[in-house]
């Protein structure tokens, strides 16, 4: 069912309209007209809007984020991919105000927690038990993935609705500060691969974000009709 092609048609519909005009503006009726379905065709693939919302964020965010020691070459060790995804997810958030407010939107709709603590958990515990001073239970773990996730991402939100005046410098060097205390870890440790990881994350994150909610839909032609199945 996954990989069924009016299933991919719808997503590429509401991708296009979910980030032009924003989640709650779009309707499942210009969804599915877009792809000349009607409303009920398309509840056979997605029982709601929300899940179409859920199906994208998760497809971004496995394929463009993780694993993340995929996004820069040369990471040997899962606090240097920790770091590259709060520092690269938080160029995301800062730099392009069409997808921070969709990102609300998909907050708001209890979209993103799910996907991140599923993803960045394996990591967690990888550092736990490689190079924390501590030893956490399971219940701990997943508490300190979701405190590093709403810290982050949320006062992220704030930052692009001009809701809050510290500098995105000074947000990021706070978020990074709370992963190391949180764990246990040595910053110093880590100053050079920080700085690695910088270098780069402005421009991995444009190229992600406008490849997933741009480029993919940019050949989406009004002529495809949907496939009888």
């Amino acid at each position: 069912m996954k990989n069924n092609p009016n299933r991919s048609l719808i997503l590429n519909s509401a991708r296009k309209n979910f980030y032009q005009r924003g989640f709650n503006n779009t309707s499942i009726r210009a969804i599915a007209a877009e792809v000349n379905m009607t409303n009920v065709n398309l509840f056979n693939y997605f029982k709601n809007k929300r899940e179409i919302l859920v199906s994208l964020f998760d497809d971004f965010l496995d394929s463009m984020y993780f694993p993340l020691n995929s996004i820069i070459p040369g990471l040997d060790h899962p606090v240097e991919a920790m770091l590259s995804g709060i520092i690269i997810f938080q160029y995301t958030l800062s730099y392009n105000k069409r997808f921070s407010d969709l990102y609300e939107e998909a907050l708001k709709e209890d979209v993103i927690g799910g996907i991140f603590v599923r993803n960045l958990t394996p990591f967690c515990q990888q550092i736990v038990d490689s190079y924390s001073h501590e030893k956490f239970t399971k219940k701990e773990l997943h508490y300190t993935v979701y405190t590093l996730f709403e810290a982050i991402m949320n006062i992220n939100v704030r930052v692009s609705k001009e809701e809050l005046t510290f500098s995105q410098d000074f947000l990021r060097n706070q978020h990074i500060r709370l992963f190391y205390r949180l764990f246990y870890l040595n910053r110093e440790d880590f100053q050079n691969e920080e700085k690695t990881i910088l270098k780069i994350a402005k421009e991995y994150d444009y190229r992600s974000v406008n490849t997933y909610w741009t480029t993919e839909w940019i050949e989406f032609d009004d002529s495809k009709k949907i496939i009888n199945t």
